[in-house]
């Protein structure tokens, strides 16, 4: 049953961001479209991949006693069932409202640059990933590592 109520609050937060952006009728200035020129998309599936199995790797290795052991089948479901909640679902749920209506939001509002190193970014972009770890927070409490 708690699966059931985060696939409801995901749910309820994406449509809830889709709304607000739909209500404008401006998708585009959200982010929500197809890049045009060039694409990251193979990086992106790269650094999914990468970290996928650095993950598996953490939580696996050496063997985890707490881990589902192979063979079972109600196990493997549930890892399934998890990997496509959490590979799929939260991902659109989540990057959508943050990287939507809040990121633009704030880049309309705020103003300046910050650097670090190298690294040069909009202080909306800083705002919103200390927004984003504030709302994970919970995760290192509620989960183990």
């Amino acid at each position: 049953m708690p699966r059931i109520a985060l696939y409801a609050n995901h749910l309820v937060r994406l449509l809830v961001a889709l709304l607000l952006i739909g209500s404008k009728g401006r998708f585009a200035e959200y982010g929500l479209q197809w890049p045009k020129g060039k694409s990251y998309v193979v990086a992106e599936i790269a650094w999914a991949a990468f970290f996928c199995v650095s993950m598996a790797i953490v939580d696996y290795f050496p063997p985890n006693p707490s881990a589902p052991r192979a063979g079972r089948s109600a196990a493997d479901r549930l890892k399934a069932g998890w990997l496509s909640f959490e590979g799929f679902f939260v991902g659109f749920s989540e990057e959508i409202p943050f990287r939507g209506p809040l990121q633009t939001f704030l880049m309309k509002r705020s103003c300046g640059r910050i650097r670090f190193l190298k690294f040069d970014m909009h202080v909306a972009a800083v705002i919103l990933a200390m927004l984003f770890a504030l709302a994970h927070v919970s995760n290192f409490w509620e989960r183990p590592f």
